[in-house]
């Protein structure tokens, strides 16, 4: 059997990188973001130290990290199609128009924390690889939230991940790009949690050593690397009929059906 090759997309410069049914007998909360031969890809950092090699964009990608428009419900989550497609739409769209134009009192909002969330968060989502305790060095996807910030709370983990290939020194000197095939270092994710507090924080900081990634990628077996593909290969695709299942459990059966024969 022929050892799969990795192949990179060619390397931008700093500037020019992109911005970035019945479901019986399932887990209460279903993430769905990923395709299913993937969920247990996901990275799930322990309590301390987590160093991440970050994967530089594959061939065939546009960028190395991918921006997630999230539709998140209290059983499950999913991209919003237009996270693949540009102007993809998506059943929540209209049902937050149809809301809008005639219960808009049933929509989520600061004064009505307990109304329908029908709009997105932003997430983002990479390749990284990961070395486990014994030894082996294997392929991880990383999901965070991608808020800025700017409209309230902290920065996510995604967010300042994304930050890293772009901060300067007090000469305006990059101090490190952890995307970089050759010269990019490890990136730490350290979890700690404080007590009395519900969420876990993050501490971010990268190496300050080279990690070049062909040495690791040298080291993963063949199944490892034959998972590894362009980053929006990597999400699930919600269909329309789907779409509807699921808010029909966010806002009734009867509701949905209303919105569904309207014209919103």
């Amino acid at each position: 059997m022929t050892r799969k090759t990795i192949e990179f997309a060619p390397t931008p410069g700093i500037n020019q990188q992109k911005a970035l049914g019945d479901r019986s007998g399932h887990p209460i909360f279903e993430d769905l973001i990923f395709k299913d031969e993937l969920k247990n890809r996901k990275l799930k950092p322990e309590s301390g130290s987590n160093w991440i090699r970050i994967m530089p964009a594959l061939m065939g990608s546009n960028n190395w990290m991918l921006n997630i428009s999230a539709i998140g419900m209290k059983h499950a989550r999913f991209a919003h199609p237009r996270t693949l497609q540009k102007g993809g739409k998506c059943v929540f769209d209209r049902a937050y128009r149809w809301f809008a134009e005639n219960s808009p009192e049933k929509l989520y909002n600061r004064k009505n924390p307990t109304g329908h969330r029908l709009l997105c968060s932003s997430l983002c989502t990479f390749w990284c690889l990961l070395e486990t305790k014994a030894g082996k060095v294997e392929a991880r996807l990383f999901l965070g939230s991608s808020n800025d910030g700017v409209k309230g709370g902290s920065p996510g983990l995604g967010f300042r991940i994304e930050q890293l290939p772009h901060e300067r020194d007090e000469d305006g000197n990059l101090v490190s790009d952890p995307t970089h095939p050759n010269h990019g270092p490890l990136v730490c994710i350290e979890k700690y949690q404080t007590q009395g507090t519900r969420c876990p924080n993050f501490v971010l900081r990268a190496g300050r050593q080279p990690a070049p990634i062909q040495s690791y990628l040298d080291r993963m077996d063949d199944l490892e690397l034959d998972v590894l593909c362009p980053i929006e290969q990597t999400i699930r695709e919600i269909g329309e009929e789907e779409q509807w299942q699921h808010l029909a459990r966010v806002v009734g059966a009867d509701t949905a059906t209303a919105i569904r024969s309207s014209d919103s």
